[in-house]
């Protein structure tokens, strides 16, 4: 009897499976084994999935799996070799019916190691991706509930393209790595599954943020970031406002040789990589309502009252009230860019030096910590004000100059 196809829908226990096999696994591999990882299906919290623990040791080199294969045998895995993939060893357990399998490759094997890490972490990033993924398997599993062949070809094209995309994500967020604070922005932005990716590889990275066309562009020379200009197709918004944001002198030189830009404005980039701040107390919180956001459309003159307002209605605005003596005075506010970053930082003049501005930066800088986001922010060149809060709350700040280039 061949194995039948089960797909559910996902359990948080399979979470926890993962946990307590790999304590075993450990043990059975020794000191050959380099790393352990939950990959398939089963690692994307929400997906539906057969119910199967996919696990990817990496082990020193592939002959630390043979040594192991007596010791994997004890807890119920069989051995099957490369099973169709060269230079893994693949091992299952349960048979037909398998519970657990083990894909292992040696360390250097970073293709197929950063393929199946890559594909898990883009279905994490990507809920709507991994949806429309469950949804099809389930679909699958329903027409090929004994078919485990026709089950796999029916998923082959939506897996080829979703993979063809994550290895794109997965080589952009390599390349952002190399310098953290001056492409922040940049990789917050894929790691939100926020970004189109028109480029990635080892000379540079180009993406649009998708909810505002703001394109992005980071590159090792101005003849690269020249070549990506030249060869990249933009997506850029009809009769709107069109912004890129050049990383750098050189990618800033190369946008002036592509285009006609109109204005631009040099930014520190500044990053937040601390613990949560902790409040004074000075304040209250509240998203902003709508007379708040009538208010910060007038008020507020760094983002069009078509953003102010879409940002108030999507909760990205908070509001800070202070007590007053007839009852709580609305005195600043503070909230996140079109594009991913911290900002909108605006105490009434009031109400200033007060210590209301870094009561609120407090406040943000610990809501995109609790969210799981790096708080970063983007202080123009010549605000000594805003420079100076900064570096008080232990911001890192970028080695080179970020442009705000409007096209």
């Amino acid at each position: 009897m061949g194995m039948k196809v089960v797909v559910t829908d996902y359990r948080p226990e399979w979470a926890e499976e993962f946990e307590r096999e790999a304590e075993k696994l450990r043990a059975a591999f020794g000191e050959g084994l380099v790393a352990l990882y939950h990959v398939g299906s089963t690692a994307v919290p929400g997906l539906a999935a057969k119910p199967i623990i996919d696990i990817l040791p990496v082990v020193k080199e592939i002959a630390d799996a043979d040594r192991a294969a007596p010791a994997l045998a004890e807890l119920g895995y069989e051995g099957l070799g490369e099973y169709g993939i060269p230079g893994r060893r693949y091992f299952r357990k349960g048979g037909d019916n398998r519970t657990h399998q083990l894909h292992v490759f040696a360390a250097e094997n970073k293709g197929e190691i950063g393929r199946h890490l890559a594909f898990r972490d883009y279905m994490r990033r990507h809920p709507d991706e991994a949806e429309k993924y469950g949804a099809l398997k389930k679909k699958l599993a329903a027409a090929f509930p004994e078919d485990i062949d026709g089950y796999c070809d029916g998923k082959d094209a939506f897996v080829k393209e979703a993979e063809k995309r994550a290895l794109q994500e997965s080589a952009a967020l390599r390349y952002l790595s190399e310098n953290p604070a001056l492409f922040v922005d940049m990789s917050e932005c894929v790691k939100r599954g926020a970004a189109e990716i028109l480029y990635a590889g080892e000379d540079g990275v180009f993406l649009a943020e998708k909810s505002s066309l703001i394109h992005m562009l980071a590159a090792d020379s101005e003849e690269a970031a020249r070549a990506l200009l030249e060869r990249c197709p933009m997506n850029l918004p009809e009769g709107e406002r069109k912004f890129i944001v050049a990383h750098g002198e050189g990618v800033r030189r190369a946008v002036y040789s592509r285009f006609s830009v109109r204005a631009e404005t040099p930014c520190y980039q500044v990053m937040y990589a601390g613990t949560p701040l902790p409040l004074k107390g000075l304040l209250h919180f509240r998203r902003a309502g709508r007379e708040e956001a009538e208010i910060i459309g007038r008020e507020y003159k760094l983002e069009s009252p078509e953003n102010i307002e879409k940002l108030c209605k999507e909760g990205k605005i908070w509001c800070g009230f202070a007590a007053g003596e007839e009852g709580e005075v609305f005195v600043g506010f503070i909230g996140r860019h079109p594009e991913g970053s911290m900002g909108l930082l605006q105490v009434f003049p009031e109400y200033r030096r007060r210590g209301y501005g870094e009561e609120l930066e407090s406040f943000m800088i610990d809501k995109f910590l609790e969210e799981g986001l790096v708080p970063y922010a983007h202080i123009i060149d010549d605000n000594r004000k805003s420079v100076n809060l900064q570096k008080k709350l232990g911001y890192v700040f970028a080695d080179e100059k970020i442009f705000w280039m409007a096209l």
